[in-house]
């Protein structure tokens, strides 16, 4: 049974996954089936950057597992169809800390730049900057798969080091995303007025 999945993907050139003996079971190998045997196949592999890292001949016995469709294999096949448009001369990277970097926030926001903002403690989030003020600012929160994932609230202290947008990680969130929503930004306007602290 096996053998007919690698035989049609091969055919309909399908980009699958498998996992084999060699390899840990939540482990798996990404590529297109180029040559198809009794006992071995041939899989041209691609990385999660969506570029083609070489064949590799495989042994039928060896897969436990053929994946012939998900979400993560069309994540990766949007990408690798998509990879000549991606230009890694265009990251914007800024290490400065809290209100040092207000003033590109405007530019994220007009733009609707696709934002990996840097906290203290190796921890980052992705999103795209809604609304902004002299202490806090909220995101629309994007995964690194392109989806939506709700929005978040955060204090414009030195706990936030740095930023970072157009790298190559950035847009290929961006394509994903776009392919996902069509660019549809819902832009509602928060106001931050009621959330400060008023001083007795």
């Amino acid at each position: 049974m096996i053998t007919n999945f690698l035989e049609q993907a091969f055919k309909q050139k399908k980009l699958i996954s498998i996992t084999t003996k060699s390899i840990e079971w939540d482990e798996s190998i990404i590529g297109y089936v180029t040559e198809t045997g009794n006992a071995y196949f041939t899989m041209n592999e691609i990385n999660a950057e969506g570029d083609f890292i070489g064949k590799t001949v495989f042994s039928i016995d060896e897969v436990l597992c053929v994946q012939p469709d998900d979400f993560y294999l069309r994540e990766i096949q949007i990408i690798h169809q998509n990879r000549d448009v991606f230009n890694p001369d265009l990251r914007v990277t800024v290490w400065k800390k809290g209100k040092d970097l207000l003033s590109y926030f405007k530019k994220i926001k007009n733009e609707n730049k696709i934002t990996r903002f840097f906290f203290e403690d190796d921890n980052y989030v992705i999103g795209i900057v809604l609304d902004y003020n002299d202490d806090f600012f909220v995101i629309k929160n994007i995964g690194e798969n392109g989806l939506e994932e709700g929005i978040s609230c955060y204090k414009l202290n030195d706990s936030l080091i740095g930023l970072r947008y157009d790298g190559l990680a950035e847009q290929k969130i961006k394509l994903l995303y776009k392919k996902e929503n069509k660019y549809q930004y819902d832009h509602t306007e928060i106001d931050f007025s009621q959330s400060k602290d008023k001083k007795k």
